[in-house]
């Protein structure tokens, strides 16, 4: 009825690259030794050739057993899908980085990854990112390959990220974050504008399917502003803007964007196919109409315990206008779906309507209504140094269902990692956050990282 997360840590290389320039070209400034004059003419040409930095390899282990405790009342038309998610589950995942710098101030980049689920004996094996960077005439920085961008300032909701493939989580999961596919450029003009273009390579086949993403940052008093826009051949431009300020000791951060038609999905009723009960059936098409989406987050560090700024309190809100005004678990009829339904080794024709939002493929987590909302508080060297203690919930407004999680993490200074948490589902129920019936679910967390 616990969990153990494992193995954590690590060095970034990334967060090392200057450190390791700064070493790669340190032979070039020092002067050739004073002996005979062939002595100094092979110096001289060692001088002009930079000394090579070996590769630079980091990574982590992290294991985790999770334990599910099942309400019992559950209505039987979600019983199997319910049943789908396994009630305790052991991972283990292993995190490779390895970083190889270059003589000319350019790098190449790849994080591996390595993931064992011991409920299904499955191991999977996936490249979250490998990339070179280069600089153009030492003004223009290029990153070409598989890469996670840093195009958002809120938490949890971040339509201004137009490009990410992977959303951030309320709890976060094993391994890396995936990476998108793509040629990304940067262009510093002074010390207050940037600009930045990105070549999203997600999918293309030819040359008419590649996007184009160009941002512009730029800084005004106590403000920094974000502008995005995305054009792609056939589908409309989507513009989003966010910004983040401070005032006294509060900081505020906004997101929104205009999403193009066919972006979002809805459910819609279509000629049955005679595969289920007769009559009509529903299935999931784009919404083929503009969808405006806008999250909004506040923060503020607090003096606790007689230090300064120990503890940290947030909150942020999204509001999706396209999502459902309703809660959709309320009707559990079975209906046909025009098209199947995979539920594991199992193939459905019919089902109640959630089961079509969820398992179809039209499913974005936190995304399904129209108003959500999270909350959080961080205390810094809870119980012993180091220690790190996080409660938080989120919250559909819409059909009145919630999550709260509790999460303690320590890390020492060699990079050993333990971290407990426990998740409990409240509010109306069934709805988005209750309806896998879940009591509680609870984990524990031991990490190394090298």
């Amino acid at each position: 009825m616990v969990t153990l997360l494992a193995l954590a840590g690590g060095i970034f290389a990334a967060d090392a690259n200057s450190s390791l320039e700064d070493s790669l070209f340190a032979a070039e400034m020092s002067d050739p030794p004073a002996a005979t004059d062939s002595v100094r003419a092979s110096s001289a040409v060692a001088a002009q050739e930079p000394v090579r930095s070996g590769p630079g390899i980091s990574g982590q282990v992290q294991t985790s057993s999770s334990s599910r405790i099942v309400r019992k009342d559950l209505p039987d038309q979600l019983d199997k899908y319910v049943g789908f998610y396994p009630a305790q589950e052991f991972e283990t995942a292993g995190r490779l980085d390895l970083d190889a710098p270059l003589p000319d101030r350019s790098r190449a980049h790849m994080t591996l990854e390595l993931d064992y689920l011991a409920s299904t004996r499955t191991s999977t094996f996936a490249m979250r990112e490998a990339f070179v960077d280069a600089s153009l005439f030492d003004a223009v920085s290029i990153r070409a390959g598989k890469q996670v961008l840093q195009w958002s300032r809120c938490q949890l909701w971040t339509p201004a990220d137009l490009v990410n493939v992977e959303a951030p989580r309320f709890q976060a999961r094993l391994g890396a974050r995936e990476g998108a596919t793509g040629v990304r450029a940067h262009l510093p003009v002074g010390a207050q504008f940037n600009v930045y273009g990105f070549a999203d390579l997600g999918g293309v086949s030819q040359p008419s399917d590649v996007a184009a993403v160009g941002r512009v940052e730029f800084t005004l008093p106590h403000t920094e502003v974000g502008l995005t826009w995305r054009h792609k051949d056939g589908e409309r431009d989507v513009p989003a803007l966010d910004f983040s300020t401070g005032l006294d000791r509060w900081q505020l951060a906004a997101e929104a964007a205009w999403l193009a038609p066919g972006t979002l999905m809805e459910i819609v009723t279509v000629p049955s196919r005679g595969q289920g009960l007769g009559g009509g059936s529903i299935g999931l098409a784009p919404v083929d109409r503009r969808a405006p989406q806008v999250s909004v987050s506040v923060s503020r560090p607090f003096d606790a315990l007689g230090r300064t700024d120990r503890l940290r309190v947030g909150a942020e809100g999204f509001w999706n206008p396209e999502g459902e005004s309703r809660n959709v678990f309320d009707d559990l009829d079975e209906v046909d779906f025009a098209r199947p339904v995979l539920l594991g080794r199992d193939t459905l024709w019919s089902g109640p309507r959630p089961a079509l939002r969820v398992f179809g493929g039209g499913y974005r987590p936190y995304q399904l209504n129209r108003w959500y909302v999270m909350g959080w508080a961080s205390l810094a060297d809870a119980f012993v140094s180091s220690g790190s203690l996080r409660a938080s919930a989120i919250g559909n407004l819409d059909d009145g269902s919630w999550q709260g999680l509790v999460e303690w993490s320590w890390e020492s200074l060699h990079g050993l990692t333990a971290a407990f948490s426990a998740s409990v589902p409240f509010g109306s129920y069934p709805g988005e956050f209750t309806w896998t019936s879940d009591y509680a679910t609870l984990r524990a967390d031991l990490g190394v990282g090298f």
